[in-house]
């Protein structure tokens, strides 16, 4: 169990968490951030502990990897709150806590009589958090929505991928992210409001607002300048010109932009000194990049640079022109994949990773530390995901103080 004199901020605090796929990771940073978070799962497990890839490439509920990452620093029990009792505990439950989260959507605690009006009747300090596709109310009050509902509905879409083509979704679930860092933060300012005034609240977030409000420059270039910005894939607007911001090299992909102009063309100037060492400058050697400036150049001609560029960059690979690139002033950056990341020099250094030995899987899992520091309080994953009821005997012995026999009866019953 976390240990509530613990150094760690929300060390004093309890968060009920109902949340599916799009609130694990709101959840996850509160218990991060110290706070004894309860993950409640119905009996039998969450649906989506069957979510791949799983260790060992081994589908099991208790070795899906999306389940881990986001559900570390947490207890877990089961519970079904369809049933009069998983209720009547549930209440019992909110009685010792401090936070409940839900991503159910669509009045459905209201409708179990679990409403935050219904909770503060007998909790009024209680903060109840709810994430939603697209708020309670408004036209699309009632709508269910995935990751790439959000995500389209909220204005990503329409500005990934080749402007050539169709829009494509971002990687990884991007709308789940951002409504669950929203909602810890709704929670951490409903707290604050908390520990002045004693009384709870509660917080709704959206996933479409959440997306659509991390585009907040593209819609001030909309209303002020009628401005819309194309896809344009692995290239980028510079000024009039379409330049490329992602280069093939010999082992994968680096970040890199040809850039002009006083300062910005010193790094432009270093590449091409080093592509003539080597005989591979071409035309480059004659051009002043650092005196130029991009409305003066055609696209034809910087088409026909970078042509120059890419052929160079093509023969080398992703270390090479990363640690080149520093000691030259070049600003260009590998594009890493996992395998990278898990290598990488900055993050070890930094102590991102942590590692747990989870027997039912029989080895080690390295999760992802949070990404902030504070001089205040260690950052450390405190838990691993939990397995299945991993923690009901904890919690409903001896949180609510329900006996061995008890406890065996409700889960024969199949209440937890």
């Amino acid at each position: 169990m976390p240990d509530p004199a613990s150094d760690l901020p929300l060390a004093p605090y309890r968060v009920l968490d109902l949340t599916g796929p799009p609130g694990y990771l709101a959840g996850r940073m509160l218990g991060d951030l110290g706070a004894d978070v309860i993950k409640i799962e119905p009996p039998g497990g969450d649906p989506s502990r069957m979510t791949p890839p799983y260790v060992g490439d081994r589908p099991d509920a208790e070795r899906s990897l999306p389940w881990a990452a986001y559900n570390a620093s947490k207890r877990g029990i089961t519970l079904d709150l369809k049933a009069a009792t998983g209720r009547a505990l549930f209440m019992d439950l909110v009685a010792v806590a401090d936070f409940v989260i839900d991503s159910f959507g669509g009045g459905r605690l209201a409708g179990l009589g679990l409403a935050h009006a219904d909770l503060a009747k007998m909790h009024p300090a209680l903060i109840t958090v709810a994430i939603t596709p697209f708020g309670s109310d408004g036209p699309y009050g009632d709508y269910q929505a995935t990751d790439l509902v959000a995500m389209a509905m909220g204005g990503w879409v329409s500005i990934t991928g080749e402007d050539d083509r169709p829009p494509v979704r971002m990687g990884g679930e991007q709308a789940y992210a951002q409504v669950s860092l929203q909602a810890a933060t709704g929670a951490m300012l409903a707290h604050h409001h908390r520990m002045a005034t004693g009384q709870g609240q509660h917080v709704e977030t959206s996933m479409q607002e959440a997306v659509t409000n991390s585009l907040l420059d593209d819609q001030a270039h909309w209303q002020l300048s009628g401005f819309v910005r194309h896809r344009v894939g692995t290239k980028a607007l510079y000024s009039p010109l379409v330049a490329q911001a992602v280069w093939r090299c010999r082992d994968g992909y680096v970040a890199y932009r040809a850039l002009v102009g006083r300062g910005a063309g010193r790094s432009t100037r270093a590449l091409v000194a080093w592509m003539g060492e080597e005989d591979s400058a071409g035309e480059l050697a004659g051009v002043p990049f650092e005196e130029l400036v991009t409305y003066d150049i055609q696209q034809r001609d910087w088409d026909r640079w970078e042509a120059i560029i890419a052929d160079f960059l093509a023969g080398r690979g992703k270390e090479e022109l990363w640690m080149e690139g520093q000691r030259r002033g070049i600003q260009i950056f590998p594009v890493n994949a996992p395998a990278d990341i898990l290598r990488d020099p900055q993050l070890e250094a930094r102590e991102f990773w942590q590692e747990f030995h989870q027997p039912e899987v029989g080895q080690s899992v390295t999760y992802l530390r949070a990404p902030y520091q504070a001089t205040s309080w260690p950052r450390e994953i405190r838990l691993p995901a939990p397995r299945v009821g991993q923690h009901n005997g904890e919690v409903y012995g001896g949180l609510l103080g329900l006996n061995d026999q008890a406890i065996g009866r409700l889960s024969r019953a199949s209440v937890i």
